[in-house]
């Protein structure tokens, strides 16, 4: 029988450091997302080009986004009703992955697997960090975010009722 070749990884801690480059990165565009989305969502901007409240927003959301938890990162995604709930969800699901990863480490048994915990993780962060691109183009394009409020499968207060 002939042995596997498994790909060279690296090393763990190079795993888990593009781990965390890809948590920023997502962390990133989940700012301009928020940004875009509430400075669109007020029909006083809508089709207008945005200004410097734009800029403090990304700002100041990227700076509460890296420092909050998953429930609150959740909730600044989720309260405008602009993204589909089954897509925060899935967002969710990998937040509570990478912190539990960078808390607890992987518990994975050998350290190619662990490589892999962390890598998938990395990967979920680039997947849904090119779904919040295209929505923040989308928004840019249109200068409109179209809010989907007391639609349950958007707008997280009525899922929960």
């Amino acid at each position: 029988m002939k042995e596997k070749i498994l790909p060279e990884l690296g090393t763990i801690e190079e795993c888990k450091h593009k781990m965390h480059e890809a948590y920023i990165n997502f962390v990133d565009i989940a700012s301009k997302f928020i940004s875009l989305a509430e400075f669109y969502s007020a029909p006083e901007h809508k089709n207008i080009p945005l200004n410097d409240s734009f800029r403090l927003s990304y700002n100041y959301n990227f700076q509460h986004l890296k420092e909050s938890d998953v429930d609150e990162f959740i909730y600044q995604l989720s309260f405008l009703a602009v993204l589909p709930l089954d897509y925060i969800d899935d967002i969710e699901e990998n937040l509570r992955t990478y912190h539990e990863l960078m808390e607890k480490g992987s518990e994975a048994e050998t350290d190619y697997d662990k490589c892999c915990d962390y890598l998938a993780c990395r990967d979920g962060f680039i997947d849904q960090q090119n779904d919040l691109l295209n929505e923040c183009k989308k928004i840019s394009k249109m200068r409109s975010a179209e809010v989907h409020q007391n639609d349950e499968l958007y707008d997280p207060t009525i899922k929960h009722i």
